[in-house]
């Protein structure tokens, strides 16, 4: 009699556990902004209509059940993956019980849409790092496009496929229980070595060739830098509010000497990827691939490969 009774008891408990599951899970697509952290992309979301309106239906349900309201009143939120404060585009948040299946969501493929700034670099590998100008600078021609085009999709056919690549020295990437961007920030990058993730490249497929005016452009990236918010956290200071002032010192020297009509090489590129790929570090490969140095001057995350998401 005891054994049944806890069968039922536990059938039970799995009803109940499903029921709470049904309820509280959530899986919003949002889109990040450029200069928009993920928390704080996170904190407007909980600030507006859309979430308060489900949070409102999931209190109705507990009212309607005869749930305890205390469960409902509070409702956890994560993201599931990261975006660059440059980058901007699509971010999984994940709601009630979801965040228990965070690892599931962070292993999706992805699909991108990023833009290649040719002749420059920086320790970031994006626009939000500090700057150097490369020995050579190539300037858009339109009698070369073809030539150029040839030479792209030649280094983005070989690039198809599974390898590791390395980390960027400003990410999140724990080493010795310190993330990698404090090791970068310490100038103790010599005291370890920098870690590798086995990444998969399905599909990468040149859109476009373009030129960009030095004046524009300078314009432009000073405006994506200082739509950042300042941080003023004390426990932040070692970063100085993501090294903004000399961010934009070393671009100032990057792009001086350099004819404001003049054009500069952008290439526009899709690509498909394994969860843990940057942008960051895909855009400097291809840029040193065709003898350049180069960097990532925009990133997008245009779609999730989920399809049990709705």
């Amino acid at each position: 009699m005891n054994k049944r009774r806890r069968e039922r008891k536990r059938k039970r408990e799995e009803q109940e556990r499903a029921e709470k599951h049904k309820r509280f899970s959530k899986v919003f697509y949002l889109h990040k902004r450029v200069g928009e952290t993920p928390l704080e992309m996170l904190e407007r979301f909980q600030k507006g209509l859309r979430f308060k309106l489900w949070q409102r239906k999931q209190k109705k349900i507990c009212q309607k059940r005869k749930v305890k309201r205390k469960g409902c009143q509070k409702i956890s939120l994560a993201y599931a993956g990261r975006l660059d404060p440059m980058a901007q585009g699509k971010m999984l948040i994940l709601a009630g019980e979801a965040c228990k299946e965070r690892e599931k969501y962070l292993s999706l493929d992805k699909e991108y849409l990023f833009e290649i700034l040719l002749g420059f670099s920086s320790d970031s590998g994006d626009i939000l790092g500090v700057a150097k100008k490369g020995e050579e600078v190539p300037f858009f021609n339109h009698r070369e496009v073809g030539n150029l085009k040839e030479r792209v999709e030649k280094v983005l056919n070989n690039m198809t496929g599974r390898r590791k690549m390395k980390y960027p020295v400003y990410s999140s990437k724990p080493v010795r229980g310190r993330p990698l961007f404090l090791w970068a920030l310490e100038k103790k990058l010599d005291e370890i070595e920098i870690p590798e993730k086995e990444i998969e490249i399905y599909k990468i497929e040149l859109l476009k060739i373009k030129g960009k005016k030095v004046g524009p452009l300078k314009k432009e990236l000073f405006k994506k830098i200082k739509s950042l918010k300042e941080v003023k956290e004390e426990s932040k200071k070692l970063g100085e509010d993501f090294r903004r002032k000399d961010v934009l010192e070393s671009w100032k020297k990057a792009l001086s000497g350099i004819d404001g009509n003049e054009e500069l090489i952008i290439l526009k590129i899709k690509t498909k990827v394994s969860s843990g790929t940057y942008m960051r570090v895909l855009a400097k490969e291809i840029a040193e691939e065709l003898g350049w140095k180069g960097l990532a001057w925009s990133i997008k995350r245009t779609k999730f490969f989920a399809y049990d998401i709705v």
